[in-house]
């Protein structure tokens, strides 16, 4: 996978499966609770350097990309 190329379609798709509530994180996995609140994007362009545990955000941005809403 490409992330230079692909990062945004990533982040839209992932966003779009965590506002329409097709996305469930169980409690224990506490990095990743932060990672998602701690997200912020200009114009699709994950800011790393405000995400806490960015890796994980990219590895769920990642799991995904099989999953698409029409």
């Amino acid at each position: 996978m490409n992330f230079g190329t692909e990062h945004k379609n990533l982040l839209s798709n992932l966003h779009v499966l965590a506002t329409k509530g097709y996305l469930a994180i169980p409690k224990e996995h506490e990095d990743l609770i932060a990672s998602f609140r701690t997200a912020q994007a200009d114009e699709l362009n994950l800011l790393k350097d405000r995400t806490l545990h960015n890796d994980l955000f990219d590895s769920a941005r990642l799991a995904a990309k099989g999953f698409s809403l029409e």
